[in-house]
């Protein structure tokens, strides 16, 4: 046994062949480049019902902060921009990813998309059926966001409710007391939400309160716990936070208690069963029309791609179940972007009394060290209030030329987290071992730590290889609500690009594993292979924003990065660092401008890198025309100053059409790329292009 074996092994164990995936593939293809593969950015939705709203959790696999978002809080379309926390693969390129929410509770949102490419990078667009009243947050996992909904103020046949003036809502307020001194907790229900229908006033705070004590009396536990949690959300620095946390804490430490068994009937709990997903078929065709080599194509595929979501609820008991995965066929003759991909295929089950979580199959990797998805079993237990235990073992799944389980690498780790220790600070701790081909591949600790205030908040992240002794990733972002308008973000990321595993010393060797790397190199030389492949990055980004008005919103940021070098070794030639690329940008945002519900962006910015000064002007606009149609169109002119070549001017016009009706949505974009040097000097590559890409979408929503 080797010493690398033997120093890892200690840690892990092989593990047995946990599951048999079937063949499919993914739809998502970058502008101009065919048959790249990326996992998803957006993972799902959950919804929750409270007296006034709904609330809207979106999940994704990679940590993100929220920026902004316009409109500021009604529309039939709102765009929420993101900063991810983690790298995305192939975030410049042409990227969309649609998510459908689940069918109960009934809500106005439609769908939710997430957009690599924008204004200033990713974003997130929910489309309504209608025009709502809603607020965006940040999610205390940085790992989602939420999206409170209102509800509609009316009732019957369109009639609207009577909304309290200021001078009853006092003797409502007296008379929902009595009622619910007297028991009669329904009609205190009624009585505090009726007050709740009103704008906010001197009594709101206190009738939220009261709606949850009022309904957690009546023996509506979950409806009680969405009351208590959305008044913490809403006043988590009010005088009655405290006390609102200790209901909602009794409420879960009672739901938590044994019950004593009664020698009564047993009655047959009720099945709640939903099914929904979505069906799509996507035609992408990308290439050039005259370039110095002649005009060529560089894509021409179809792909066809289903995702399949089973709900059930049983009691105590949840239970889901997840298909996502797609087929894609290429066009061109000798194209190698043919096959089919299963993104995720996985039994997630939770007892919500023992606070008991287990998910088996193909699964996203969020957090906890997990670099990925992959092929496996985590587990979940909330135990002793705040505290939560975890556990994951499995195989990692990069599927990239391979789509079944990959058993040649193994992993297994173990978490501990809590939540709101001291009101305002989550926190996590986490051990991740893996091997590959029998020999040692990764073994780090980590941590986050996530803390929520009035003033803003703070996530910080860290990784450490105790084998390789190397710090894999330090980063602390943060945010600052200097006013209730203005907001102030600061990132500061570094790390090991990609993270240090053995497997890295793989890159440009003319070997696909391990073993056959270890016929020609000793362990040794395969350590400090891996090492020599792995760069560090340093990046730091900063933000200001400020909102005007309801219509205007201005903003302004400035981002640094770095990359270092790596060494020449084995079959692999040395590389020069990048040194510092400095960008920075303004852009101003407004909404409702010519058509009730549009959106439009102007942004210019300045990227120095260390070959070329780029200057970029973005105008982007979203207009909905017709009931159901959209329109965005967006025009992006470059300018590329070089030092030792010609300039170049780059010219970019893209059309985007988006036509629902019912549960079909038709989708066409078109975007055209036009480059042409200037100046004297030498031509630099590809100085004069023209090129295009064609999508053409077709989803049915189920």
């Amino acid at each position: 046994m080797t010493r690398t074996t033997a120093r890892y092994r200690r840690y892990l164990c092989p593990l047995a062949h946990l599951l048999v995936v079937l063949a499919v593939g993914t739809p998502t293809a970058p502008l101009f480049a065919a048959g790249e593969e990326r996992e998803r950015v957006l993972l799902g939705i959950e919804l929750t019902e409270a007296a006034k709203t709904w609330r809207v959790q979106v999940n994704f696999a990679v940590p993100v902060r929220y920026l902004r978002h316009s409109p500021k809080s009604r529309g039939k379309v709102v765009e929420i921009q993101l900063e991810p926390l983690a790298q995305i693969p192939g975030a410049t390129a042409r990227r969309r990813e649609t998510a459908k929410p689940p069918p109960k509770p009934a809500t106005p949102l439609r769908d939710i998309s997430f957009e690599a490419a924008t204004a200033r990078g990713p974003a997130l667009v929910a489309t309504f059926s209608r025009s709502a009243v809603f607020s965006v947050s940040q999610g205390r996992d940085f790992r989602s966001l939420i999206i409170r909904i209102a509800k509609p103020q009316f009732s019957g046949r369109g009639a609207r409710r009577a909304v309290p003036g200021a001078g009853e809502v006092t003797a409502i307020m007296e008379e929902a007391r009595r009622a619910l001194v007297a028991r009669n907790y329904g009609r205190a229900i009624a009585l505090y939400t009726k007050v709740l229908s009103g704008p906010e006033g001197e009594h709101t705070r206190e009738a939220l309160e009261y709606l949850g004590l009022a309904r957690q009396r009546n023996g509506q536990t979950a409806h009680a716990a969405a009351e208590f949690e959305a008044y913490l959300e809403r006043y988590p620095d009010d005088e009655g936070a405290d006390r609102v946390r200790q209901r909602l804490e009794t409420l879960r430490t009672a739901r938590d208690a044994p019950r004593k068994k009664l020698k009564t009937a047993r009655r047959r709990s009720k099945t709640d069963l939903d099914l929904y997903g979505s069906i799509a078929t996507t035609y992408q065709r990308t290439g050039t029309l005259a370039s110095d080599s002649g005009a060529a194509f560089l894509d021409a595929s179809q792909s066809g791609d289903l995702d399949f979501t089973a709900l059930m609820r049983r009691g105590r008991l949840d239970a889901r179940g997840r298909f996502d995965g797609y087929y894609r066929y290429d066009y061109l003759e000798g194209g190698t972007a043919r096959g089919s991909r299963v993104r995720y295929l996985n039994l997630e089950l939770r007892d919500r009394t023992h606070e008991l979580t287990g998910t088996l199959g193909r699964q996203p990797g969020r957090g906890s060290g997990l670099l990925g998805r992959f092929d496996g079993l985590s587990l979940g237990w909330g135990f002793y209030d705040k505290l939560r235990l975890g556990g994951v073992l499995g195989f990692p799944q990069d599927s990239i030329g391979n789509n079944g389980v990959d058993t040649s690498r193994s992993f297994y780790g173990l978490n501990l987290s809590t939540d709101r220790v001291l009101d305002h600070l989550d926190a996590e701790v986490y051990f991740i071992g893996q091997v590959i081909d029998g020999h040692g591949d990764r073994v780090a600790f980590g941590s986050e730590l996530r803390l929520f205030g009035a003033v803003g908040s703070l996530y910080t992240a860290v990784d450490y290889d105790v084998f390789y002794k190397s710090l894999n990733l330090a980063m602390a972002s943060g945010s600052l609500n200097i006013t209730k308008d203005t907001n102030a973000t600061l990132r500061v990321d570094h790390r090991n690009s990609p993270f240090l595993r053995t497997s890295n010393a793989l890159m440009g060797e003319p070997v696909v594993t391990i073993g056959d790397l270890h016929n020609t190199y000793s362990m040794a030389q395969i350590e400090q292979l891996a090492q020599d492949r792995t760069t560090r990055t340093t990046t730091i980004t900063s933000g200001i924003s400020h909102r005007l008005d309801a219509r205007w919103e201005i903003a302004a940021d400035m981002n640094a990065s770095m990359s270092a070098g790596t060494p020449a070794s084995g079959n692999s030639l040395a590389t020069e660092g990048t040194g510092w690329a400095v960008g920075y940008g303004a852009e101003l945002i407004g909404s409702d401008l010519l058509l009730d519900g549009d959106l439009g962006r102007a942004r210019f910015g300045v990227n120095d890198g260390s070959s070329y000064r780029n200057y970029t002007l973005l105008l982007r606009a979203r207009f909905p025309i017709l009931d159901g149609l959209r329109i965005t169109p967006t025009v992006r002119a470059d300018y590329l100053d070089y030092p030792s070549s010609r300039d170049q001017i780059k010219l970019e016009p893209q059309l985007r059409l988006e036509y629902r009706w019912r549960d079909l949505t038709l989708d066409a974009d078109t975007v055209l790329e036009w480059r042409k040097g200037v100046g004297s000097g030498p031509t630099s590559s590809s100085s004069d292009d023209l090129g295009y890409a064609l999508y053409l979408g077709l989803r049915f929503d189920f």
